[in-house]
């Protein structure tokens, strides 16, 4: 089991959509730690597969089905359909969340009977490097 302190991978960043930092990626998913200051946003976008959003500092709009405005502060959790469109913007101070998306179609499911219907049982660490596109990896 890897184990992780979310707020000690949270790297914040100059640039206007902040900073995604990959912690795990496998064939059942991954997990991205995302950091924005205040006014930093993410625009519209939508995940080929389930997302879970774990806010863990801070506050923040999100932009949802519809187009329909969601204030959080942490901690909070916001759960996402396959395909759905939302956006997300630091809303007052910084913000620090973590998502955790599994994959649309699970890879290599023959290599490991038994596991598609069962939590993920191994993660493999990846990067602690910051990335600019971690959906892409």
């Amino acid at each position: 089991m890897d184990t992780y302190q979310l707020l000690e991978h949270a790297k914040f960043s100059d640039a206007p959509t902040g900073n995604a930092t990959a912690l795990h990626k496998s064939k059942y998913g991954r997990v991205i730690v995302f950091a924005l200051r205040d006014g930093q946003a993410l625009s519209e976008h939508a995940a080929p597969a389930p997302v879970n959003v774990v806010v863990i500092q801070g506050r923040a709009i999100f932009t949802g089905r519809e187009g329909v405005d969601v204030a959080v502060a942490a901690p909070a959790l916001l759960t996402m359909s396959p395909g759905e469109n939302h956006s997300v913007r630091a809303d007052g101070e910084d913000l620090v969340f973590a998502v955790v998306m599994g994959n649309a179609t699970p890879a290599d499911e023959d290599t490991d009977p038994g596991l598609s219907d069962k939590p993920t049982a191994k993660l493999r660490n990846v990067s602690n490097e910051p990335t600019t596109d971690p959906i892409g990896e």
